[in-house]
């Protein structure tokens, strides 16, 4: 089997330190840490929609891959944290060599979204299922996801204006709202 949460943990760790070193020794320019930034994000929303959209595309379509994708959903979760952690690190990187500072907006956005981020992680064991009570573990988790999902929504939409219709960025948008409108479908169902 090919998805197990070693191999999961194991890729988001090694495409992580790929891009920095692509981008600082293989490929180097005057935009290395702009570029890292940029494709750390894109490799951290990959797992974040994997994990985000696999419950409602196995009630949706039940297929075996998908089942499979189902039983990683953690490990999908905490990949996530590993590389938006290495976002973050890319991100501060990219300020520091920059002189510049992020806006407001963006440090109490983003600042947000991470502590949720970490806090899903720390609660991602069954232990901690049981300490703070299913009933409280699916409230932080189904905010925090939805939070982190609405933040590359508007994150990718804006960049999507800004480039072209015809961009990687108008294809991630289109995949949060077909997610979207399938969770509309099964609540409108039930």
């Amino acid at each position: 089997m090919l998805l197990t949460k070693f191999n999961l943990l194991f890729s988001s760790v090694l495409f992580s330190f790929a891009l920095a070193i692509y981008f600082f020794i293989i490929a180097p320019s005057d935009d290395s840490a702009g570029l890292w930034t940029r494709y750390s994000a894109h490799l951290s929303f990959l797992y974040l929609i994997a994990a985000y959209s696999v419950s409602i595309l196995k009630d949706t379509f039940n297929f075996d891959a998908i089942n499979n994708l189902a039983t990683n959903r953690r490990y999908f979760g905490l990949s996530f944290s590993i590389t938006h952690s290495v976002h973050l690190a890319a991100l501060i990187y990219f300020f520091y060599t920059n002189n510049e500072n992020p806006e407001l907006v963006s440090i109490l956005g983003g600042g947000l979204g991470y502590l949720l981020m970490y806090a899903m992680t720390l609660t991602s064991t069954d232990a901690m299922v049981k300490r703070i009570g299913i009933k409280n573990w699916k409230m932080l988790h189904a905010t925090g996801v939805n939070y982190l999902v609405i933040i590359f929504f508007y994150t990718f939409s804006g960049s999507m204006i800004e480039t072209s219709l015809y961009s990687t960025y108008t294809v991630y948008v289109l995949v949060i709202l077909i997610i979207w409108m399938l969770k509309i479908i099964k609540f409108a169902k039930s």
